[in-house]
């Protein structure tokens, strides 16, 4: 189904703190800080929504990848340039590291060639 991404610079002191508010608030030893935070997106940072159709391929490399954050946020529908879409049953294949036939040591260098 269609979808909007965000993405947002990463800024480790500031979501540590509002994961740190959020663990006070709710006293849990089970849970992950993450899942404590009813958002996986802070409001306090900038953001970019990017809209991906279904069927699309997108890849996240580089800055976009290691400096941003990025998330398909968990609500019923998706706003995205005043249009509302629906979230539906979405199937995702993640791919983040390629391991080098010579090697175990993952290939990092965001090249599409390096997968065909």
């Amino acid at each position: 189904s269609d979808a909007v991404i965000t993405f947002q610079p990463h800024n480790t002191k500031l979501q540590e703190s509002l994961l740190q508010e959020t663990s006070k608030e709710q006293s849990t030893t089970s849970t992950s800080k993450l899942a404590l935070n009813k958002s996986i997106t802070f409001p306090q940072l900038p953001r970019i929504d990017l809209f991906v159709p279904a069927r699309s391929l997108y890849i996240i490399t580089k800055e976009a990848r290691y400096d941003w954050t990025h998330a398909i946020e968990v609500q019923a529908n998706h706003t995205f340039k005043g249009r509302k879409i629906p979230r539906t049953r979405r199937v995702s294949l993640m791919f983040r590291d390629e391991l080098s036939q010579s090697s175990t040591t993952p290939n990092r260098s965001g090249s599409l060639a390096d997968f065909m």
